[in-house]
């Protein structure tokens, strides 16, 4: 079996240098046993919280 295309699209993603932003209200993602590998590289920006602060977050990025 493949890997979901979600994965697919967020390698390439990641392979095009685009900002990747993981969200999640917890810590969850960041379990090596119930994620993917793709969470766990350097390239990839997690955001833990409400959704006001993935908003902050990624607005404070964009005016940098």
């Amino acid at each position: 079996m493949g890997l979901p295309c979600h994965y697919c699209e967020l390698g390439i993603a990641i392979g095009q240098g685009k900002r990747i932003f993981l969200y999640s209200p917890n810590e969850e993602v960041n379990n090596f046993e119930t994620t993917s590998t793709f969470y766990h590289l350097a390239e990839v920006e997690k955001c833990f919280g409400t959704l006001d602060e993935l908003l902050e977050q990624v607005t404070i990025v964009k005016k940098s």
